[in-house]
């Protein structure tokens, strides 16, 4: 893991705290959604939302993507996707590389593929 110092800027320190107040309590770890066998997370200094799904038995061409809600410094949202996994991965999504926008839910999504 590299380790970098940069001077943040007044929109990126806007965008931080936007996201650190509108991300519920504990969104910054993981979160395990109820019954579903996947883990949310936040991660990226509240810039990227995963989700992690344990491999379904008998469900061997079950699918996931994770499914980001991002909030912009001005306060507009947009929804966005990582791509299909299968159970065992991790599908991610990162809603700005720039601090500009931060994550304000995670949720997922699944699909039966073979």
């Amino acid at each position: 893991m590299t380790t970098s110092h940069k001077l943040r800027t007044p929109l990126a320190v806007s965008a931080m705290i936007l996201a650190t107040l509108v991300l519920p309590v504990g969104a910054t770890g993981s979160a395990q959604a109820a019954g579903s066998g996947c883990t949310h997370s936040v991660t990226d200094s509240g810039r990227t939302g995963s989700v992690f799904c344990s491999k379904t038995p008998g469900m061997a061409t079950r699918q996931h993507r994770v499914v980001v809600t991002c909030i912009h410094y001005r306060g507009t949202k947009v929804k966005i996707y990582g791509p299909w996994v299968y159970g065992g991965h991790t599908s991610s999504a990162t809603c700005s590389p720039n601090g500009k926008a931060g994550v304000f839910s995670v949720d997922h999504e699944r699909r039966s593929r073979g």
